[in-house]
C-alpha cells in the first residue's frame, strides 16, 4: 500500500513486459482531461490508463487504436481478467489515482 511498494511493482512489471519498455508508443484519446491513456506495442500490444485526480473516474476509450482486440485481456497490475466486449468503445472505471495496464 506504500508508494515505494507501488514503484517496485511497476519497475518489476516494466522489466518483465517488453512492450512497456520498448516498441512504439501512441496516445489514446480520452473524454476526461484528468485521465492519461497511451498504448505501447512491441510484440504484444498493451494500454496504460491512469487517473491523475483524487476522484473516481469512468472513461470510454478506443482500444482498437491501441491494437487491442475484443476478448479477454489481463490487468497486468492486479492479474484481473478484463473482458473487452467492444474494443472501439471500452469503458474503464478508475479509482482515485488508479492505474490499469491492459494486455
Amino acid at each position: 500500500s506504500s508508494l515505494f511498494a507501488f514503484y517496485m511493482k511497476m519497475i518489476a512489471l516494466r522489466k518483465k513486459t517488453p512492450s512497456l519498455s520498448d516498441g512504439s508508443a501512441s496516445v489514446i484519446k480520452t473524454d476526461d482531461e484528468c485521465v492519461l491513456a497511451f498504448a505501447r506495442k512491441l510484440t504484444v500490444p498493451c494500454a496504460v490508463v491512469a487517473n491523475l485526480s483524487d476522484k473516481e473516474k469512468s472513461v470510454t476509450l478506443d482500444l482498437a487504436s491501441a491494437e487491442l482486440k475484443k476478448g479477454l485481456h489481463s490487468d497486468l497490475l492486479t492479474g484481473n481478467r478484463i473482458d473487452v466486449a467492444e474494443a472501439s468503445r471500452f469503458t474503464v472505471k478508475l479509482k482515485p489515482y488508479g492505474v490499469v495496464i491492459i494486455e
